[in-house]
């Protein structure tokens, strides 16, 4: 019995509450709070007009076109313009601090309550996207949310690295599966039952759809001359591809049964993170296209935000690879270890450092220095920071910090800046100023060795 027990109990562990990365969680949440915030934001005119007692639903009516069963509105009960312009103020404020990653705990509990209580009061405002926000929402209201990617944590990093000299633990980074599994489960119901529902209808079974929606004067970008000449040959080919699209998603709960059921040796040969990638791709492809040529409003980047939910850490192995190559460029910076400022410098860095490119090494450790920078003396280090760039050369001051931006994805729209002619002067005079500076710090730890 014993030995029974044992291997159900780890199993039942490993699949609910195996940690993996909350990155892509706080991805969605920062997502959702954009996505709800332009919603709202673009709403800002007509509030009163839609949501309180002197619009054009009247409490009244509202009891009356709305169900019954299984609804709640705050609105309900407070529907005076002073009181939904207050409500609207602090739904503006929650969606802040959810997307920046403050309180965000209390601001996803303040944001789900409202989200519904604005929902279920007018209707006509109502699409697909509020169906899909509500769910996400939440998700993140369940999940531990603000671990990665939020000012919190930005905040206790930074403040690590200031102290400590090291970045905080990565578990802290992390969150149990499970709300990724409810996430994932969540969207393969509503990708089938669309596909079940649409093919309930001729026009997909014909291969009209794509079509007759690209001609539809309300929704469709595209001009009826363009759709006529361009989209009706393929329409068929696109009309299935939908379908397709959102039936196949079926088969990731398929594979991941397979895969349960398999003996450990086998799992490994059933591609269920790779079919979801793939899975993913097409779904990017579906929802761009209808961004593109269709006015849904933000229903496709509601749907690609949730999109962001489903990544861990084999998914951003596989990203971090499309860009690294089979052999990871790496740049070694050499910083003062005893310096504060340069302390907070590097945390910076490596919070930027997505690609895991940058290996951050204090010079003062002797043995470190000299496989790097053997000939190049503490005193020449600890004037700039120096980067052993991936050919072999060692780059100072401003030109190390150009020749890093390069490998950190949040400042690659910056590092072209940095080439233009008469920047390059001014880069390094506000370098050589902050490396100045620091030398002047007065916490005893930042004086210039001698």
């Amino acid at each position: 019995m014993r030995q029974w027990t044992f291997p159900v109990r780890h199993a039942w562990q490993h699949f609910w509450f195996r940690p993996v990365t909350a990155d892509g969680f706080d991805l969605m949440r920062i997502a959702f709070g954009l996505c709800a915030l332009t919603v709202y934001l673009l709403q800002m005119p007509y509030i009163w007009y839609y949501y309180s007692d002197k619009g054009i639903f009247p409490p009244q009516l509202v009891s009356v076109m709305l169900r019954h069963v299984w609804r709640f509105s705050l609105l309900d009960v407070v529907h005076t313009p002073l009181s939904v312009s207050i409500l609207y103020s602090v739904l503006i404020a929650a969606l802040v601090c959810v997307t920046i990653g403050i309180f965000t705990r209390g601001a996803l509990l303040v944001t789900a309550f409202l989200l519904f209580s604005f929902h279920e009061y007018s209707i006509v405002m109502l699409d697909g996207s509020d169906t899909v926000l509500r769910l996400v929402c939440f998700v993140l209201l369940l999940a531990p949310s603000g671990r990665a990617f939020s000012l919190q944590s930005a905040l206790s990093r930074f403040d690590s690295w200031q102290t400590h000299g090291h970045d905080t633990p990565h578990t802290n980074r992390q969150m149990p599966i499970w709300p990724y599994r409810l996430l994932l489960w969540q969207m393969i119901c509503l990708y089938v039952s669309s596909a079940i529902g649409k093919m309930q209808g001729d026009m997909w079974w014909t291969g009209t759809a794509v079509q007759s929606v690209l001609l539809h004067p309300w929704f469709s970008r595209v001009p009826p001359s363009l759709v006529h000449s361009w989209v009706e040959p393929i329409s068929p080919i696109l009309t299935i591809f939908t379908v397709l699209v959102q039936i196949l998603w079926m088969g990731i709960l398929i594979l991941s049964l397979l895969r349960w059921l398999l003996p450990p040796p086998s799992r490994r040969f059933v591609p269920v993170d790779a079919y979801k990638r793939a899975m993913i791709f097409c779904g990017l492809l579906l929802h761009g296209g209808i961004a593109v040529f269709m006015d849904v409003g933000v229903f496709s980047f509601v749907m690609m935000t949730a999109y962001l939910g489903l990544l861990i850490d084999a998914d951003f192995e596989a990203l971090r690879g499309m860009f690294n190559g089979t052999t990871k460029p790496t740049v070694t910076i050499l910083y003062d270890g005893q310096c504060r400022l340069c302390r907070r410098s590097m945390g910076m860095l490596s919070m930027l450092d997505w690609l895991h490119r940058l290996r951050l090494v204090d010079f003062h450790d002797a043995g470190a220095r000299k496989k790097i920078a053997p000939t190049t003396s503490i005193a020449t280090l600890s004037h700039a920071m120096h980067a052993k760039l991936p050919n072999g050369k060692l780059a100072a001051g401003y030109f190390a910090f150009r020749a890093t931006t390069w490998h950190l994805p949040f400042l690659w729209l910056l590092a072209p800046l940095l080439y233009i002619p008469g920047v390059t002067p001014i880069g390094k005079a506000v370098y050589a100023n902050i490396a100045a500076n620091r030398l002047q710090c007065s916490d005893g730890n930042c004086r210039l060795e001698k």
